[in-house]
């Protein structure tokens, strides 16, 4: 018992500092981020500005794995379209 706690206790350790785990973060973080801005920019839903919509949505599509760029997005998104 005393044995796999500390096993947990060297994993936890090297697994917060591990590089590949963040960028797994940030990938799975990047996905869900990517679904909610597709849905928020879809020509369909912003008839009048359809061509701002299109770029965004092209904008999105090529930083899709980009957790920092896709909230870059966001905030150019909440401007453009939305005028907040």
């Amino acid at each position: 018992m005393i044995m796999f706690s500390w096993l947990k206790k060297i994993f936890q350790k090297n697994n917060n500092n591990n590089e590949e785990t963040n960028v797994v973060m940030s990938i799975a973080k990047a996905k869900i981020l990517y679904k909610e801005l597709i849905i928020k920019t879809h020509p369909d839903k912003h008839p009048l500005r359809e061509e701002q919509a299109k770029e965004l949505t092209e904008l999105i599509n090529n930083n899709r794995y980009n957790y920092e760029a896709l909230l870059k997005i966001k905030k150019q998104i909440e401007e453009d379209l939305y005028n907040i």
